[in-house]
């Protein structure tokens, strides 16, 4: 293949990808952000352009990532938790205490608790935790008898598969430091205008 083929792939492949894109950005809107820091941004706006482009692993990543970063810093703000302390500190651990400290809700904490999970199971490549995550939703549809393994979930062209988990996991991280972020408690600090997503 050489680049003009390539060039041509990648138009073709955009104008047939396009509607869903689409579809996905809807399901997201609003996407309000009254207040966040500049570091938290690109995160956020990272996490949100892998889900609009189908790179669902990649959204799910990135979401614990912004997880962690919102709880290790509301965990140092209020002095629950050392800077040093924080940093050292895994995600499961830091979903722990923010919903001992009322943090997090119940809601949220078990959210979270799912998406450590499966942030797990796909930076390790755990085959049985990613099967059975695959299975709830294959449960769901009648085809756990088939005994799928967690291809078919991981796949991009099956809208009920990781698809579902990417989108649910992106609007907790989204709303959890939106509420965070947003709140009377961080006036002052530097502001991100809302209209950047």
């Amino acid at each position: 293949m050489n680049e003009q083929q390539f060039r041509d792939h990648l138009i073709e492949s955009d104008h047939k990808s396009i509607d869903s894109r689409i579809s996905r950005w809807k399901r997201l809107t609003p996407a309000v952000y009254s207040a966040l820091p500049k570091l938290l941004f690109p995160y956020l706006a990272e996490a949100v352009d892998m889900f609009i482009r189908g790179h669902f692993i990649g959204a799910i990543l990135m979401t614990a990532a912004i997880l962690e970063i919102t709880l290790k810093n509301e965990l140092t703000r209020l002095n629950i938790y050392t800077e040093t302390k924080a940093v050292k500190t895994c995600l499961k651990d830091l979903i722990e205490k923010s919903y001992a400290v009322a943090i997090l809700n119940e809601a949220q904490y078990q959210k979270s608790l799912k998406l450590n999970d499966q942030r797990n199971a796909l930076i390790h490549v755990k085959h049985k935790e990613l099967n059975n995550i695959a299975n709830i939703r294959y449960e769901k549809w009648g085809l756990a008898e088939l005994e799928l393994d967690a291809g078919l979930y991981l796949t991009s062209t099956w809208n009920d598969g990781i698809e579902k988990d990417a989108e649910e996991f992106l609007k907790l991280t989204r709303d959890i430091t939106a509420n965070l972020f947003g709140s009377e408690k961080y006036k002052g600090n530097e502001y991100i205008p809302s209209n950047n997503l």
